[in-house]
């Protein structure tokens, strides 16, 4: 299945946060979400973007590059148990 790799700098109170218009380009197009924070990835299937098991912001942002409004959508950061098992053997 295809997916969208997003790149996480920090996580804020266990969340990873991502804009919106990221989220529903994934959603229309059938794509999964996998978050990666330094040696660790956290994938988020499509059919969990469909039921909204995720947080949305209150707060609206601009866009410093397009001037477009967007809000943050947070999920709870849960590595793949996998990724955890490579991380200890490299």
């Amino acid at each position: 299945m295809p997916s969208k790799t997003v790149p996480i700098r920090r996580l804020f109170n266990g969340l990873a946060s991502v804009r919106d218009y990221v989220i529903e380009k994934c959603y229309k197009e059938g794509k999964d979400i996998i978050f990666v924070l330094g040696n660790e990835k956290m994938t988020i299937p499509n059919k969990e973007l469909e039921s909204r098991s995720f947080q949305l912001s209150e707060k609206k942002f601009i866009s410093k590059f397009n001037g477009k409004p967007y809000t943050l959508i947070d999920f709870k950061f849960k590595p793949d148990k996998e990724t955890n098992q490579e991380a200890l053997f490299e």
